[in-house]
């Protein structure tokens, strides 16, 4: 009867880079600072496809209990103490992709130091461009997550007005039309997040390449 949502796209792509080499200079340490901080993000890789799953189950539990009607409640409250136990999953999952960003973060910061110590300017300008697309990144990730937990948020308000008898059609429509919103946000964060990851991987590619750093691409 009503369409909730289509499944959020997958949280971004990590970095698509190994390098072959490290060391003392200024350019090739913050070659080990990015690596580290990919390494930081692994946790990303590892959330998105239990994520995926877990949203099209929800989307699943919620087309069985909005067909039902008011006369089969019991029924419909199984399914929606089933897709309120389906949120708090999402919620542990979306909080440990946070915690990673967060670590990732903080590791990046080594970076810094390291980039206004690189004596080629043409070359630390560049880092300094690639420091500045990581940082709008992080932010990124960051606004997606939180505009994740509130549109998780608004599922519960939903689920737990489903349990309810005197339900009228009117809220029903409008809690559903909150969370269209909330997800419309999301998913608008979403592609701003995956943008970045793009441009990030560019940017590195270009600052290995020209601080003269031999790296592999994986497909």
């Amino acid at each position: 009867m009503y369409k909730l949502r289509g499944v959020l796209a997958a949280a971004g792509v990590t970095f698509l880079l190994t390098g072959c080499m490290g060391g003392s200079t200024p350019q090739e340490m913050v070659y080990d600072t990015l690596e580290d901080t990919v390494k930081k993000e692994e946790k990303l890789k590892e959330t998105q496809e239990p994520l995926t799953k877990l949203e099209q189950e929800e989307q699943k539990l919620f087309d069985q209990a909005i067909g039902l009607s008011m006369k089969e409640i019991d029924e419909v409250r199984k399914l929606a103490d089933k897709a309120l136990e389906n949120v708090s999953e999402r919620e542990a999952l979306i909080k440990a992709e946070t915690d990673a960003m967060e670590e990732a973060k903080e590791a990046f910061k080594e970076a810094e130091a390291s980039i206004e110590e690189i004596e080629d300017e043409k070359l630390r300008k560049e880092a300094e461009e690639l420091s500045a697309l990581m940082n709008k990144r992080f932010e990124a990730h960051a606004s997606m997550a939180d505009s994740y937990l509130k549109s998780l948020s608004s599922d519960k308000e939903l689920y737990e007005m489903l349990k309810k008898e005197d339900l009228t059609m009117e809220d029903l429509q409008a809690q559903i039309g909150k969370i269209n919103e909330n997800y419309k946000s999301t998913m608008d964060f979403n592609k701003t997040y995956n943008q970045l990851t793009e441009e990030v991987n560019s940017s590195k590619l270009s600052f290995y390449e020209n601080a003269e750093i031999e790296v592999n691409t994986e497909a």
